[in-house]
């Protein structure tokens, strides 16, 4: 998989608290036998329980998919032999995922997505979900630049032990920033 961009990023909201991560992107078909690289605009999901992503039948099918080759699938609903494809994705704000190797699957009538992407491209980046406020947002960015450490990020210190000494008012701060611990975490 090729990724055409370089600490690209972007954030979806949703109204109240989302029971689906899910965005709007671009399946093309890289075939250079299909016709000006068709393309096709859909909903997908994000499943960090999902290996690879999986494709629906409909986007198979309108893309026109050549068949890389048949392999079996373990899902929740059992074992079944899927066709796979290769495809490049878009995501939103233009971030490029080439060559992704995708198989088709059923999602049901009643799903609200044709794409399923899985850990194959989420953990090309970063990949963070918060429900601050009872309001979800999810931001996605690849390629992953850093950790997010949410614990440090609140305590803004390394934890203390009880075993280990506080810090004296005119220390360095232990949390990095050069400054006092009392103009610092220690307010």
């Amino acid at each position: 998989m090729n990724v055409d961009a370089y600490a690209y990023g972007f954030t979806q909201s949703f109204t109240g608290l989302a029971r689906e991560i899910t965005s709007e992107i671009v399946v093309v078909n890289p075939s250079a036998l299909a016709a000006a690289h068709q393309k096709i605009v859909c909903t997908a999901v994000w499943d960090t329980g999902a290996t690879g992503t999986v494709l629906s039948e409909r986007v198979v099918e309108t893309l026109q998919l050549q068949n890389i080759m048949s392999l079996p699938v373990r899902t929740a609903n059992g074992e079944y032999l899927a066709t796979s494809h290769y495809v490049d994705i878009l995501l939103p704000n233009d971030i490029g995922v080439n060559g992704v190797f995708a198989t088709k699957g059923n999602f049901g009538p009643d799903a609200s997505y044709d794409v399923l992407i899985g850990m194959d491209i989420i953990t090309l980046g970063d990949f963070v979900i918060s429900n601050f406020n009872n309001r979800t947002m999810f931001s996605f960015r690849i390629p992953s630049i850093e950790h997010i450490d949410f614990e440090r990020g609140l305590l803004m210190s390394p934890r203390i032990h009880d075993n280990e000494k506080k810090p004296g008012r005119n220390s360095l701060c232990l949390c990095g920033s050069d400054k006092k611990y009392k103009r610092c975490c220690g307010k």
